[in-house]
């Protein structure tokens, strides 16, 4: 059985065609699922959202279609309307959560970078917050700075504390940090959502995830802390990478959802214990 705080993300079943997604969340009596605004728009929005509604699902997030550009001032206002187009679709779907990448980094001093992205979102977090959605941003590995200037925890929540958005806690991106159980603390109220994959020692490609206890980051005890600190947000399954490629999305996910499911209620029985509730 699924956790019930365990969502499936379409990151995790990029390959698949949106039909045979459905079909997945039918077998496997997913009630949460995390959407990509792309892929929605690629099997045509109008009849993907209807499908969404029909099943009852909850949508623990989307991600953002809109690309942030640090270093071409020109496109701001465009990257704000698609940043708003996303609010808007969010509504629609049932997202409470927006996610986007916060921009790649090269060429600039990271406060210049962090100054260029408050420009271009700080306008738009009073209408998301408007519509009851949460703009939120991750922390992504410096080996993936095409992608994020943000790599580490504390400075994600950095960001979002000065810019006034939510922060999603990725497993696999930060799980090594020092102090991380205080930084995980300190999120408080702007710990949005957690995204699980897990790690193998070694690899040298990014990413390269595999199903949550098959790999070498202490998940359980992640949940641990999560929960001790008091989230109480959903936990996403993301995997990707080739070997995730190698087995195929469907059959990871379908391993993936149950080994979660039982990773996240054993977390959360271990700080009910902690804490003596």
């Amino acid at each position: 059985m699924v956790h019930p705080r365990v969502s499936l993300h379409q990151v995790s079943t990029m390959s698949m065609t949106f039909a045979d997604e459905l079909a997945l969340w039918d077998e496997l009596s997913i009630t949460q699922v995390g959407l990509i605004e792309d892929k929605l728009v690629q099997a045509g929005w109008q009849d993907a959202t209807t499908s969404v509604r029909e099943r009852r699902l909850t949508v623990s997030s989307m991600i953002s279609a809109a690309r942030l550009h640090l270093r071409d001032p020109e496109s701001f206002a465009r990257t704000r309307s698609e940043l708003t187009m996303s609010i808007d679709r969010a509504v629609l779907v049932g997202a409470g959560i927006v996610q986007f990448a916060t921009g790649a980094a090269g060429g600039a001093t990271w406060e210049q970078l962090f100054d260029a992205f408050a420009e271009i979102v700080t306008p738009v977090v009073a209408y998301a917050e408007d519509r009851d959605v949460r703009l939120s941003i991750e922390p992504t590995s410096n080996l993936r700075a095409d992608v994020g200037f943000v790599h580490t925890l504390a400075d994600a929540r950095y960001v979002a504390e000065q810019v006034g958005l939510g922060v999603i806690y990725d497993v696999a991106n930060t799980w090594a940090e020092r102090a991380l159980t205080a930084s995980l603390a300190s999120l408080g109220d702007r710990a949005a959502l957690t995204q699980v994959g897990d790690y193998v020692i070694g690899s040298y490609c990014v990413p390269d995830r595999v199903v949550p206890g098959e790999g070498d980051i202490p998940i359980t005890e992640l949940v641990c802390h999560l929960e001790t600190s008091g989230f109480r947000g959903p936990y996403e399954l993301e995997l990707l990478g080739p070997r995730i490629d190698a087995e195929g999305g469907g059959s990871a996910a379908r391993r993936g959802v149950a080994a979660l499911s039982t990773i996240v209620a054993a977390g959360i029985e271990k700080a009910s214990g902690s804490t003596g509730h």
